[in-house]
């Protein structure tokens, strides 16, 4: 009976760590460290198989962009300083492009206060990252065209009081622009 709830223990965590969004792995404290586990998601998420990883102490390191690579090396340090660290950078996938990912890392100490292992997760951000750009290019565009109306434009809050008026709005009330928001 206890093998059999261990068996269905382990069946339900393996089933945990790859359904969902975040790549679970660990690395070896020290040297290259190299991967000792990534969940089998990576695949669905990246294209690569998690042997790959494991099989490959350069595999990792190999696939961050270019640009990036210089600044992820340099910072694992901080993860032994703070025991939580986390990064983002660009990952290359299987295909060629390159993804964000967020990557959460946690140092693994024994009872003597020794580094024995780093677990973490990664979760690719590039989706989110490219919809904030989206936002942040729409608000550009939108500032962009009431700063140069001809039109006065103003904002209120739903009690009715003006938070902001465009700089046209503050010319036609004959107010300099510097003055604090009409209202």
């Amino acid at each position: 009976q206890a093998e059999a709830a261990l068996r269905t223990a382990r069946a339900r965590l393996q089933h945990l760590v790859s359904a969902g969004p975040a790549i679970i792995y660990s690395l070896e404290v020290g040297g290259l460290g190299a991967v000792t586990f990534i969940s089998d998601n990576v695949t669905a998420q990246l294209g690569y198989e998690s042997r790959q990883f494991r099989d490959d102490p350069d595999f990792w390191p190999r696939h961050i962009h270019p640009e990036d690579a210089p600044r992820i090396c340099g910072q694992l340090d901080l993860l032994f300083e703070r025991e939580r660290y986390h990064r983002e950078y660009r990952f290359q996938h299987q295909d060629g492009t390159f993804r964000w990912m967020r990557d959460e890392m946690l140092l693994v100490r024994d009872p003597a206060g020794k580094a024995v292992e780093i677990v973490g997760s990664w979760l690719d951000e590039t989706e989110l990252r490219q919809t904030r750009d989206r936002l942040r290019e729409s608000e550009e565009h939108y500032r962009r065209l009431i700063h140069t109306s001809p039109d006065g434009i103003a904002l209120t809050d739903p009690a009715g009081c003006l938070t902001y008026a465009s700089p046209r709005m503050y010319e036609l009330a004959g107010m300099p622009s510097d003055a604090p928001v009409l209202g």
